[in-house]
């Protein structure tokens, strides 16, 4: 036996074509698992926006919220929108508009035990990635970099970052890096910025070179 072509909704009265009307999720005894709903999908939208704005519908939607944050492919899109380009312009954007709120709530959670404890934990795990410097700066070799020599070196980049030509927020980064088996030694040290010495990582074909023009030539991605 055919499906009829035409439903009418429950909710609405109104007389509909079968797509209208979603197939159910679950079977009943002798429909054959292809029974629909009563109601058609307009109505079912609304019904489900309305209950969203309920204090049932909000707390229900925070704790799925909740916990597919806390699972594994919540966390994984988590981490990769978060570190995407137009998140972080857009946390900076949103911080800007609500400096002083966002000081707040930031005051208020470091007071608390769980600040505490995440401090704690952050402040750990610093440690513990100076410790493993200072030992790969030791183990690899290399005569060191002294205040003077690397102001030298400043100078010899016209104090400009050897990836980007950028000036602002200039870091000492090793070419080799430390973790690959490079020296902490003048001839293994560059200027770079900030973000070009986090992209650039544990990377070991990045190569610097002087940069004269007043202007930032290039984006290093």
């Amino acid at each position: 036996m055919s499906e009829p072509t035409y439903k009418t909704c429950t909710t609405c009265g109104e007389e509909k074509p079968m797509g209208e009307f979603r197939f159910r999720s679950y079977t009943r005894k002798g429909d054959g698992g292809r029974a629909r709903y009563a109601y058609c999908r307009a109505c079912a939208y609304a019904a489900n926006v309305a209950w969203k704005n309920t204090s049932t519908g909000r707390a229900s939607n925070r704790a799925a919220q909740q916990r597919y944050r806390n699972s594994p492919r919540g966390k994984a899109s988590c981490r990769v929108r978060w570190l995407s380009e137009v998140a972080k312009r857009e946390c900076r954007e949103y911080y800007a508009a609500h400096r002083e709120q966002c000081r707040a709530v930031q005051s208020l959670y470091s007071k608390s035990e769980a600040g505490k404890a995440t401090y704690a934990k952050g402040l750990s795990k610093h440690l513990v990635r100076q410790q493993t410097r200072r030992t790969q700066k030791r183990d690899n070799g290399g005569g060191g970099v002294t205040h003077a020599e690397w102001q030298t070196i400043l100078r010899r980049y016209n104090h400009r970052c050897g990836y980007c030509g950028d000036t602002e927020q200039i870091t000492m980064d090793h070419v080799m890096p430390l973790s690959k088996g490079g020296q902490h030694d003048v001839a293994n040290v560059a200027p770079a910025c900030r973000p070009c010495n986090a992209r650039k990582h544990t990377a070991t074909n990045w190569v610097p070179r002087v940069f004269l023009e007043d202007v930032k030539l290039c984006e290093v991605g």
